[in-house]
């Protein structure tokens, strides 16, 4: 038999998360058994005596204790305590404690929805580092541990970064890459898994990620070359958009239509080298079939037939880094930091910096610090600013993804389950992320539309 000894009851404010902690402290063991209700939880206690009481929280939640006896066999009566727990909201965790024994019940309550929920730095996932240097914030990446990737919403949609990290079984992810807000599709360059998706515009810095996680910056111009017995021709652009004169590649999705009357379409299996399927006038391609459509007056010398030579080949015309192993890459820019320097230089990216892509604001970045992945964001000022206070911290390189009402960055976990964020108003929802996944994590499933 224990008793029911104290009940403590503490309330913690972290910003726009409430923590309330009830601690039930028992003269001795005591199992516990939990019922979950609408509006809050009973915690009964079996074989504990207790005093009743009722109490309304600082929080406004209604906390009793209410003493009773059950019928056993053979007409015996033992003691039963049950706890009710009226939150009317938030998530609550049950557990325990031992010496002395105690069951502990955690609300957390998320107190204004128009402010996301800090990160918990006393909850990070294993291998996350946090650091906060002023008005930056920085969350690195043991690459033991985890690897970044690049993960797209559908064609044409937006996500939060917090439903594109959840989709690709991530830990925490950072919105990257310009795009249109009005069509959500990306304005540069996006490769996923060894594909182009987005073309690039030959002039901005890019992150690069190598199928293992490896990571470099560079300027590469990425094109597709199409190989066969005629020789090679080089893609001119990637989308799904008609373009008569120019040969064209997409990647399909199986929703996204490509193609016109008079024009024709070759489909290809990356990793194939061969034509599977030749299509002419209005078509949809299949889910991560590649797709080429051009007029057969303007090239002559590709095939017309299935089964006959073709190989795409990724050609990343770069030099500055090892392209060639290049599975995913964003571009953005600028590049913000190299080898611990800062190199912020808006003409080399003709970047108009009267342009609202330059105020001052929040911004995002990507970056190497200590030689871990880190993803940064800066609470407000200038791409100057951003790339000084990543240099003064010890990043080594270091590329801005984004800036204004989408730079955004998300970690797992946190207060109650609900996920933390370093930026401190809600972002909007964005087409592209660079999401950490555990390392030896397959290939992200495909966001749903």
């Amino acid at each position: 038999m224990a008793n029911l000894d104290t009940v403590r009851v503490s309330r913690t404010l972290h910003r726009t998360v409430e923590v309330q902690r009830v601690v039930l402290e028992l003269s001795g063991e005591a199992p516990h058994q939990i019922t979950r209700e609408g509006a809050g939880l009973s915690v009964v206690l079996p074989g504990v005596t207790s005093s009743p009481s009722s109490q309304t929280l600082e929080s406004g939640d209604l906390l009793g204790v209410e003493p009773g006896v059950v019928g056993g066999p053979a007409g015996t009566r033992t003691a039963r305590t049950t706890v009710r727990l009226r939150t009317g909201g938030g998530t609550t965790e049950v557990f325990t404690l031992e010496d002395p024994p105690r069951v502990v019940i955690d609300t957390t309550t998320h107190t204004d929805p128009r402010v996301p929920p800090p990160i918990d730095p006393e909850g990070l996932p294993e291998g996350v580092t946090y650091r906060a240097r002023g008005t930056l914030h920085l969350l690195s990446f043991d690459p033991a541990r985890f690897q970044p990737r690049v993960v797209t919403a559908p064609l044409g949609a937006a996500r939060d970064v917090a439903a594109l990290v959840k989709a690709a079984g991530g830990v925490a992810g950072v919105n990257g890459g310009y795009f249109d807000p009005a069509s959500h599709l990306p304005v540069d360059l996006v490769a996923v898994g060894g594909l182009m998706t987005a073309p690039s515009l030959e002039r901005r810095a890019t992150v690069g990620f190598t199928a293992q996680g490896g990571t470099f910056f560079g300027y590469p111009r990425p094109r597709y070359v199409l190989s066969g017995a005629f020789g090679t021709v080089t893609v001119n652009s990637v989308g799904a958009k008609v373009r008569p004169e120019l040969l064209t590649a997409f990647v399909g999705d199986g929703h996204t239509a490509v193609g016109a009357e008079g024009l024709t379409t070759l489909y290809l299996t990356p990793g194939a080298a061969a034509v599977s399927r030749v299509v002419s006038g209005r078509n949809v391609p299949s889910g991560a079939t590649l797709a080429f459509t051009f007029d057969p007056a303007r090239f002559p010398q590709l095939p017309r037939g299935v089964g006959e030579p073709l190989s795409p080949t990724l050609n990343w015309q770069a030099t500055d880094a090892p392209w060639t192993t290049a599975q995913d890459a964003l571009s953005a820019g600028p590049l913000l930091v190299r080898e611990g320097r800062v190199v912020v230089n808006p003409g080399r990216e003709q970047f108009d910096t009267r342009a609202g892509v330059w105020r001052p604001t929040r911004q995002v970045a990507f970056g190497v610090m200590a030689g871990q992945p880190t993803i940064a964001y800066l609470e407000h000022g200038s791409p100057e600013a951003f790339a000084a206070a990543l240099a003064a911290a010890g990043v080594r390189d270091a590329v801005r993804l984004d800036s204004g009402s989408s730079a955004t960055a998300y970690l797992t976990g946190g207060y109650g389950g609900l996920g933390g964020y370093l930026n401190t108003v809600w972002s909007r929802p964005v087409p592209n992320a660079i999401v950490f996944v555990p390392k030896g994590h397959g290939a992200p499933a495909a966001v749903k539309p």
